[in-house]
């Protein structure tokens, strides 16, 4: 993920790109957490849409409007929603 640092926040992440390692809860966001690696992504126009056009790097605030697919290095896909984004920046940073 890149980011960058903030004195008082510490890491804030800014992008995801394709071969990042994230944090994600299975079975529609109730499963445990599980670190994957981002195979592809895709950005739709709407939230929780199944299919977009595909992208290398998205900007965190489309995986906070939930407005990104991802296939996952695990034989799944997840919708953003089920990103933790707090874990998947302390993975980013090598705290997990």
């Amino acid at each position: 993920m890149l980011g960058i640092r903030n004195l008082y926040e510490g890491w804030v992440m800014r992008k995801f790109r394709v071969g990042d390692e994230i944090v994600y809860r299975p079975s529609w966001g109730s499963g445990v957490e599980t670190v994957v690696r981002i195979e592809s992504m895709e950005v739709t126009r709407y939230p929780r849409e199944k299919y977009g056009h595909p992208a290398d790097e998205v900007d965190v605030g489309l995986v906070e409007e939930n407005r990104v697919v991802m296939t996952l290095d695990n034989g799944h896909w997840a919708y953003s929603d089920q990103v933790d984004l707090e874990a998947s920046r302390e993975v980013s940073c090598g705290g997990i």
